[in-house]
């Protein structure tokens, strides 16, 4: 498997005699910096064990709620409150919704990692044009 973004790429691949085959191609026609095993990369943690490769992203969850003055948040049991539907009507008109929209697009980056949060990213992104502080206290709970 290969994953390039801009001038990074990541080559993984069971078989390491093939591995170092297919590098020692690439390395022909451009050049490569060998990093050695991946551990972070775009935001995202790698760690390994002999079971597998797991991806947490909590490095750039603690980064954006330092970014977003957010870090004293308690945990919540769920992203989203149960039978509390949100509407576009709902609440006052945020003073400065460039906040909003940038925590939804951090918090979209995230599902990469967190699946379980998807859908109420999601329903939040639907109120991009005019959030309110309704809208506002919604991405605190997800953040949490």
């Amino acid at each position: 498997m290969m994953l390039i973004y801009v001038n990074d790429i990541i080559v993984m691949r069971n078989d390491l005699e093939k591995l170092n085959q297919f590098i020692s191609k690439l390395n022909k026609s451009f050049a490569l910096k060998d990093l050695g095993d991946l551990h972070y990369f775009l935001g995202i943690e790698v760690y390994r064990d002999e079971i597998g490769m797991y991806l947490t992203q909590s490095k750039y969850i603690e980064d954006l709620l330092k970014k977003i003055n957010l870090e004293h948040l308690k945990p919540c049991p769920t992203p989203m409150a149960v039978g509390k539907p949100i509407s576009k009507l709902d609440g006052e008109p945020m003073s400065n919704p460039f906040v909003y929209r940038s925590a939804v697009g951090a918090l979209q980056y995230l599902t990469n990692t967190r699946p379980d949060i998807a859908f109420a990213v999601n329903k939040l992104s639907q109120f991009m044009q005019k959030p309110s502080k309704v809208h506002w206290n919604a991405i605190k709970r997800v953040l949490r």
